[in-house]
Formats: C-alpha cells, structure tokens, sequence
C-alpha cells in the first residue's frame, strides 16, 4: 500500500494463509502515520502465517513511521524452539522506515526486524515468545518487554563476529555492542540479570534447505553454563599428599557476568615410614 500521505486512525486486519505471500507493505512517502490499530494474525484460526512492512527497503528518503496507535503481529504456533527460530511457525513484521511515535509493537510469536535506525523515543516493543532482529551496522535504541522467552539476533551479521559481540546490563539497559554500531535495549519489565544473559549463534529458518545462522542473545535465570567443582589430588613430598576442590560460580562486575573460582582444601596425608636395624645382644 503506497500512498503519499497514509494515516489510519480506524483497524485495519490481516489475514494469514496457510500459503507463503508476500508482505503487505504500507508506506507514506510524505505523511506516514498510525493512530489506530494494524493488525497481522491475532484473528486467525490455526496454521496461517502473514508478513507486513512498514516502509520501502530500497527508499533513500525513509520518511519515519509515527505510530501512536498500536501494531499487533501474533501467531499461533510454537516459533522458537532452543536456538532455531521457525519463519513460517509464526507471523513478522519489518520495519524498514524509522518508527517513531508513542504507541506500542505487540510481537507475540512472531518475527520483527528494525531495518532502519530507531531512537529512544520510539514505541515500546512488547515481545512474547518472539524474535527480535536487529541491523549491526548502525545504532539502535528501544525499549522491550517480554525479553525473557526471547530472543535478539543480529540480521546481515556473519557468525564470525559472534567472539566480537559485548553484552552489558547496567541500570536497567542492555547494551550490545559490536565493531560498527551499539544497540541499546531498555528492558522494562527489570526480569534481566548480568548472570542470565546467553550469548550464542541462533538459526533463523525459513525452509528445510533455506536458513540464515546469526549472532544473538537469549534470557535464562542463570549463568547458561557453570563447570562443575574439580578435585585434585597433589604431592607435595614424601608421602604427604593434599587433596583440595576448585568450585566455580558467577559473579556480576561491571555490567558483565564473570566467572569465578573458590579454592579450598578437603584432606591432607602424611605417611611416615619407620625402619629398625637388628640390636646386638
């Protein structure tokens, strides 16, 4: 839908098939704005999948999409399964114009990508069971409910840049960094811990032979993995041996999670030989 000036003040639904079509765009090429409601899924019964855009992928001008009303965008199956996010198991939603606005994103699960630069004073993202994408060559800035049960991944991003990728949690923002831009995440609902953040590759698949591998973070109420406590053994001289156990836990400094040991002893041996030489009567 391309329109030159594209205001909704009214409801306005799409509906999925079970078919792959392609995404009902909407663009405002001088006046893009939503008062009301635009809704992909929410009424659709059983297996369907439907896609939408906001804005022109290929638009140098990117005229800003003002949503003070609400997007909603829900499916009904399963979308995210460990660290495989099915397409077609739910519905998306792109936004290719930068949003602005104070209105809300509901993504229930379902796929949204940013494509567009999109700054603190955009609508709130409310995610469920749902995959956030984001670009990685260009800041962003958003605030999020429902991280936990989610996930944010990096669109266009090799799999190599995962060791490049920081994640830190201060004051309430995440903020994800990488060689070429930073996304800053507010998460609203205050769920997030340092200690509860997995960074890890995530597959985004389409088909059985069509999926994209990239790097991501995903929420968990605990450091994702802890090595288990190691007993040694050593000796330390003639017939004295020490045993001692090196435990590992996590501990938050600085916005991270870092990983620590303790080290104490559990026994000590000492083993002493006697000899006797024959006495002379």
């Amino acid at each position: 839908m391309f329109f030159t000036s594209f205001y909704n003040s009214g409801s306005i639904y799409v509906k999925g098939s079970a078919a792959v079509q392609p995404a009902v765009t909407f663009e405002g090429l001088e006046v893009f704005i939503n008062d009301g409601t635009i809704d992909a899924g929410s009424r659709d019964e059983g297996p369907a999948h439907s896609a939408i855009a906001f804005g022109d992928a290929f638009d140098p001008k990117k005229t800003p999409f003002i949503n003070h009303g609400k997007v909603v965008v829900s499916g009904t199956e399963k979308f995210i399964e460990g660290n495989v996010v099915y397409l077609l198991a739910g519905n998306a939603v792109s936004f290719y114009a930068p949003v602005e606005g104070t209105g809300s994103v509901e993504v229930t699960n379902s796929y949204i990508g940013l494509n567009a630069e999109t700054n603190a004073g955009g609508p709130e993202i409310q995610l469920k069971d749902s995959a956030l994408y984001l670009p990685a060559n260009f800041s962003t800035s958003i605030s999020v409910r429902g991280l936990k049960g989610s996930i944010v991944a990096f669109s266009l991003t090799p799999t190599s840049l995962l060791p490049d990728m920081k994640t830190t949690l201060q004051d309430g923002k995440l903020s994800i960094g990488f060689p070429d831009a930073v996304a800053t995440i507010a998460d609203i609902d205050g769920t997030i811990v340092p200690c509860g953040i997995k960074q890890d590759l995530f597959t985004l698949r389409a088909t059985e032979s069509i999926y994209i591998t990239n790097p991501g973070i995903s929420f968990t109420d605990s450091f994702p993995s802890i090595p288990d406590p190691v007993t040694t053994t050593t000796v330390v001289g003639e017939g004295h041996t020490v045993t001692q156990t090196t435990s590992y836990y996590t501990e938050a400094a600085g916005g991270t999670c870092e990983m620590k040991t303790t080290v104490y002893p559990t026994a000590s041996t000492l083993s002493t030989r006697y000899s006797a030489a024959p006495s002379a009567n």
